[in-house]
Order: structure tokens, then sequence, then C-alpha cells
């Protein structure tokens, strides 16, 4: 069984009776990435520091102090949620009605 967590080509420890210790495979396992479902709303004020809600999955399941963006800026703040929402303050210059064509999260390991 793996344990919750997050990561891309983590190392797997494989244990066999003949050698205890364990054999080391490094980059061998990976986490589902987080897939964004969702966001509202769809726009917001130019001048910024508008709330949006990210819904998706494999958000973590321990906050790793995400970065999101929106349309490849830098949100003023972010807040993970859970596993399943991620909020954060739209920066200046990215609303009017065609800001949210492009939304990304970054998380670190856990």
């Amino acid at each position: 069984m793996v344990p919750r967590g997050m990561g891309l080509a983590l190392p797997v420890t494989v244990g066999l009776r003949q050698q205890p210790t364990g054999v080391k495979l490094e980059g061998k396992f990976s986490y589902e990435p987080p897939r964004i479902d969702s966001y509202h709303p769809r726009n917001g004020a130019p001048r910024g520091g508008f709330w949006v809600t990210i819904t998706g999955q494999h958000f973590g399941h321990v906050d790793t102090t995400p970065t999101a963006y929106l349309a490849g800026r830098v949100c003023m703040e972010t807040y993970w949620i859970s596993n399943m929402q991620v909020i954060c303050r739209g920066p200046p210059g990215v609303g009017g009605t065609a800001m949210l064509h492009h939304i990304d999260l970054k998380f670190e390991p856990a």
C-alpha cells in the first residue's frame, strides 16, 4: 500500500526476505498530478483583489503552500483548503471578461 502524498519521480524501496534492508529504486513512482476541474468567478475587476475558488482533484492531503497563477500572473495570496479546493486572490491586471483563460497551480512535494 502506498501512503498518501504528492510528487513526481519518487524513490521506491523494495524489501526482500533475502535482503531485509531493501533495494531503493530512484524515480519510479509518481502520484496523480493535480487536476483543475473548475474555477469561479470566471472574471473579475482588472484592479485585482477578487477571490477565485479553484476546485479539482489531487491538490494534496496536507497544505504544501501552493502557488496559484491566473493568466500567467502569480496570485496575491493562495490558500490550500483541501485535496479538492484552493482559493487565491487575483493579482492586478488580470481582470475583465477574458481574465481566466489560464489557471495553474504549483505544489511542493509532501
